[in-house]
């Protein structure tokens, strides 16, 4: 009972469709670079992930963290040991 008041509750919420979208759209570029050989894109790339990788550790786990809620994962061990 309680796990059908849980599926109707999220039936037509977009909030995960959402955010695997946004959790997507890195790797699909990342994909494309590669594939590609372009070399404008796999700079920009490389520079977004630069740039994301010296945001404030705090920030990186709030991302993370809000991600792994939204989407109902479970820890985020291997966030934990970088």
């Amino acid at each position: 009972e309680y796990k059908k008041a849980v599926i109707d509750s999220h039936r037509g919420d977009l909030k995960d469709e959402f955010c695997l979208i946004l959790i997507s759209i890195p790797l699909l570029l990342l994909a494309w670079s590669v594939f590609s050989d372009d070399p404008d894109i796999q700079a920009k790339i490389d520079i977004f992930f630069n740039k994301f990788s010296n945001l404030p550790m705090f920030y990186q786990a709030l991302v993370v963290g809000a991600f792994s809620t939204i989407l109902g994962i479970k820890g985020v061990s291997t966030f934990k040991k970088k």
